[in-house]
């Protein structure tokens, strides 16, 4: 797999994602949700701290509604969540349109946040990026989407 493409400015909280696969290849059936479930490998890179994870977290349907919500930055809406709760979108959290929060949860937060706070608050990152970072992230993130069509 090439390289990740992060989204975010270094000295910030780089996110990087991936689609790696189809999470549960054997469920073929056409309209079966869990023909649909998508395996994604994370990369975070924050100044005090560097992980990775890999969950079948996102439905084919919801990675490309994560595509439609990045291509419309600035003007996305406030929040975007998905039915596994690793990850969630939020923009409007500082005055800067470029900025959005981006919260992991679960096997997308490192081993050293341990307990409940795992489930629950997870990890807030805080994304600063631009319209260039966006869309070379949003290419890669859609050339991904193309070889896993919903079914």
């Amino acid at each position: 797999m090439p390289e990740p493409v992060y989204l975010g400015i270094v000295g910030g909280d780089p996110l990087a994602l991936r689609v790696l696969r189809c999470a549960f290849p054997c469920h073929a059936r056409v309209g079966d949700m869990d023909s649909n479930w998508l395996t994604i490998e994370g990369w975070v890179d924050r100044i005090d701290d560097r992980w990775s994870f890999v969950d079948p977290c996102l439905l084919t349907s919801e990675a490309a509604q994560l595509v439609q919500w990045l291509r419309a930055l600035p003007e996305s809406p406030a929040q975007l969540d998905f039915i596994e709760p690793l990850l969630c979108f939020r923009r409007g959290m500082t005055d800067d349109p470029w900025k959005f929060e981006v919260n992991l949860r679960a096997e997308a937060v490192p081993e050293s946040v341990g307990g409940e706070a795992r489930w629950t608050d997870g990890i807030s990152l805080l994304i600063t990026t631009s319209a260039a970072q966006r869309d070379r992230f949003v290419r890669l993130l859609d050339s991904d989407l193309a070889k896993f069509p919903p079914r």
